[in-house]
């Protein structure tokens, strides 16, 4: 087989920006799995198995309306274009039905899982509870609130939710019990009694939602870590 010098270059280029493409895929595929953030919506399935059925085709952010579904970009290396969750900015609600478990085609969010009873999306823990306000002894202030806010208000849930926050103004706070969407809160979160106060305590039924973290008026009693 006669080869000339235009197919022995084309060649040689390809094979190298295989090989390029190949380690690269690997750095990728480490840089994910060391770097991963945030968690995955409710129903997902085991990770390895998520990162092979999801089609990253973004169903589960578009019916999502709280807004807390997004999708990773560039950065997440071979998780780009994957949805996850973000705590800190905007927790789970556990809305009924799940819709994004519905709306999800691949079988990523395993629409066995239909109800927040059978969630479970992170392991949160209490990791700082001597600043919770219910030790400190400090009340909701509006600031509090209106940061809370300036995580969204665009669906007719996010306003209703900011709407019941501004009750709390002014009062000793319980917003990680009271805002949990865990139907029995009790069996998800409860309040610990000290002579100084109380202090929140995540309890076994605990479903990860993340709502505790994002509500937090004292921004740093609780974390998470991704199962």
């Amino acid at each position: 087989m006669k080869i000339n010098r235009r197919d022995t270059v084309k060649y040689g280029v390809l094979t190298i920006a295989g090989c390029a493409m190949a380690g690269f895929g690997g750095q990728l595929k480490k840089y994910s799995a060391d770097n991963f953030t945030g968690i995955r919506p409710p129903g997902a399935v085991e990770e390895n198995s998520f990162q092979h059925l999801c089609i990253k085709c973004g169903q589960c952010v578009q019916v999502c309306p709280y807004h807390a579904v997004s999708l990773k970009d560039i950065t997440a290396g071979i998780d780009i274009g994957t949805p996850a969750i973000y705590p800190e900015l905007r927790g789970c609600y556990l809305c009924d039905l799940l819709p994004c478990v519905l709306a999800c085609p691949s079988g990523a969010l395993n629409h066995e899982i239909s109800d927040a009873h059978d969630v479970k999306m992170a392991e949160i823990t209490v990791s700082n509870k001597e600043n919770c306000f219910g030790l400190t002894n400090i009340t909701v202030s509006e600031e509090n609130v209106l940061k809370i806010a300036a995580h969204g208000v665009k669906s007719p849930v996010e306003k209703e939710l900011v709407e019941k926050l501004k009750l709390t103004i002014g009062q000793q706070c319980k917003i990680c019990s009271d805002f949990c969407p865990y139907p029995e809160k009790e069996q998800a979160v409860k309040f610990i009694e000290t002579d100084n106060g109380y202090y929140p305590e995540i309890q076994q039924k605990c479903a990860g939602c993340g709502v505790c973290i994002e509500l937090c008026p004292a921004g740093n009693v609780f974390s998470y870590k991704k199962i």
